[in-house]
C-alpha cells in the first residue's frame, strides 16, 4: 500500500507554540510508515531548519508567492493539508474552492493556536465553516476565543502530542552526587532532598520571580524537615542569568558558590535545616542549607536524568501557555506538576496530576507549594497516585501516535 501524503504549511517566522505544534505533528507522521510528509514555510524559517536536520522534504515560499503555492499544490496534491496561519489558510481554501475538480479529495485542516481573539468577520466564518474540512484548536482556551466555533466534530480541540520515550524510562537510576558534583558536599547523608524542577526560558512571563517569593514564604513557615533542591533550567532571553540570580537573592538570603562556568550557577540559602539522621558529621547533628538552587543557562541533553530525580514540576507562568510541552515531559516522567491557570494550563494540569494556583498570586502559589512539598515529604499516597496518573495521562492523551490517528481519520 502506497503511503499517504501530508503537507504541513506554516509561514510563522518564529519557533512559537504554533510551530512547536507543527513540528511535533511532522515528527509523528514522519515516524509512521503510512505517511510521507512535506514541510512548507518561509525561506530560512525555523521549521525549514529543523526539517533539513531530519532530512524531511521541504518547500519554501515568500509570503506572497500565491502562484508558487498553487503550483506546489497541483504537483503534490496531498491527502491532508495542515495550515497554521491566516494567509496560507485563505490562499489554500480559495484554491480548493476554485479548483474543486482537482482538490476535492484534499482535506484542508486549519490549526488555530494563537492566544488572541479571532475576529467574527464574514471572511473568517466563510473560510472556517464553508471552505475548510476541519478546524482544530490546540487548546480549549483558544477555541473559546473563536465566537463562531461550531459545536460539532469539524471544530474540535486536539492538544499537542509528542514522542517522549526518553522520559518514559521506568528503570532510570540517577545518583544525585554524580549529576551535581559541584554541590554534593552541601547535601546531608540522610533522606533525599525534596526536588523541584522548572524548565522554561528566562523571561518575565514565565514567573520565576513569583516562584522565588513563594518559596521564601514556604521556607519561613518552618514546616519542612528536609532540604529542597531546585533545578532552574532554561536559556537567557528577556532575563539574563545574572538578573535571575539577583532576583533570587532579593527573595531568599544566601550565597552563590564559585563556578568555573558562566552558564551555570549554584546557590545555597542562608537558612539552614537540621537533619537528625545525618551521620556525615560524626557525633553531631548537621545543619545544611535549607535550599540549594541550581541554575542551568543552556540546553540539557539528558533532561530525563533531572526529571528522574524530580518530585514536583513547576510551571508558574503568568500568561501565553496555549500549549505546554514542558508539562507533557513532566507527565511522561511521572512527575506531578504545580502550575498557574494561565492559558491551557488549567486544562492540562488537573487535580489528578497536580496542583493549580491563581495566576500571578504569590499567596496562592505559596499555599499550593507548601501543601505539595508536605505531601512529598510525608510520602503521601496521594503523591504516589498522582505519579501513576501522570504517565497514564500522557499515554492516553498526548502520545505522538495520536497525531497519526488524527491524520488517518481525516484522510479516511
Amino acid at each position: 500500500m502506497n503511503p499517504k501524503h501530508c503537507v504541513i504549511f506554516s509561514t510563522n517566522k518564529w519557533f512559537s507554540a504554533v510551530n512547536e505544534y507543527a513540528w511535533q505533528l511532522a515528527l509523528a507522521l514522519d515516524g509512521s510508515a503510512d505517511w510521507c510528509v512535506q514541510i512548507w514555510s518561509q525561506p530560512g524559517g525555523p521549521l525549514i531548519a529543523k526539517a533539513k536536520e531530519k532530512n524531511l522534504v521541504t518547500q519554501t515560499f515568500a509570503m506572497r508567492s500565491v502562484i508558487r503555492v498553487l503550483r506546489a499544490l497541483f504537483l503534490t496534491k496531498p491527502d491532508v493539508l495542515y495550515v497554521f496561519e491566516g494567509h496560507e489558510h485563505t490562499v489554500c481554501a480559495i484554491f480548493k474552492f476554485l479548483f474543486a475538480w482537482k482538490f476535492r479529495n484534499v482535506k484542508l485542516v486549519r490549526l488555530r493556536g494563537q492566544d488572541r481573539e479571532v475576529r467574527n468577520t464574514f471572511l473568517n466564518r466563510f473560510l472556517d465553516i464553508k471552505l475548510t474540512d476541519r478546524v482544530i484548536y490546540v487548546s480549549k482556551c483558544v477555541k473559546d476565543r473563536t465566537p463562531f466555533a461550531k459545536r460539532d466534530d469539524r471544530f474540535k480541540v486536539f492538544p499537542l502530542c509528542m514522542n517522549n520515550d526518553r522520559f518514559l524510562e521506568n528503570n532510570l537510576h540517577v545518583e544525585l552526587s554524580a549529576l551535581l558534583p559541584e554541590v554534593k558536599s552541601h547535601f546531608g547523608a540522610g533522606k533525599k532532598p525534596l526536588v523541584m524542577s522548572m524548565v522554561a526560558r528566562f523571561d518575565p512571563v514565565k514567573g520565576h520571580n513569583l516562584l522565588f517569593a513563594a518559596l521564601h514564604q514556604t521556607l519561613s513557615e518552618g514546616l519542612l524537615n528536609r532540604q529542597i533542591l531546585f533545578f532552574v533550567i532554561g536559556r537567557s532571553e528577556n532575563i539574563s542569568l545574572l538578573e535571575l540570580k539577583s532576583l533570587l537573592q532579593k527573595e531568599i538570603p544566601g550565597e552563590f558558590l564559585t563556578s568555573d562556568r558562566n552558564d551555570r550557577a549554584f546557590f545555597t540559602s542562608e537558612k539552614k535545616i537540621k537533619e537528625e539522621d545525618d551521620q556525615s558529621i560524626q557525633g553531631s547533628n548537621s545543619h545544611r542549607p535549607a535550599v540549594i538552587v541550581c541554575f542551568f543557562d543552556h540546553k540539557i541533553e539528558s533532561l530525563q536524568n533531572f526529571h528522574a530525580l524530580t518530585d514536583l514540576g513547576m510551571i508558574p507562568s503568568l500568561g501565553s501557555e496555549v500549549i505546554c510541552r514542558v508539562a507533557l515531559e513532566f507527565f511522561a516522567a511521572g512527575v506531578p506538576v504545580l502550575s498557574s491557570k494561565a492559558g491551557s494550563l488549567a486544562e492540562i494540569v488537573t487535580p489528578e496530576v497536580g496542583f493549580n494556583f491563581v495566576t500571578g498570586d504569590v499567596v496562592s502559589l505559596h499555599q499550593q507549594l507548601t501543601q505539595a512539598l508536605l505531601l512529598v515529604q510525608s510520602s503521601s499516597a496521594l503523591i504516589s497516585e498522582m505519579k501513576g496518573n501522570c504517565r497514564k495521562e500522557f499515554l492516553d492523551k498526548y502520545r505522538a501516535s495520536r497525531f497519526v490517528d488524527l491524520s488517518n481519520e481525516l484522510s479516511g
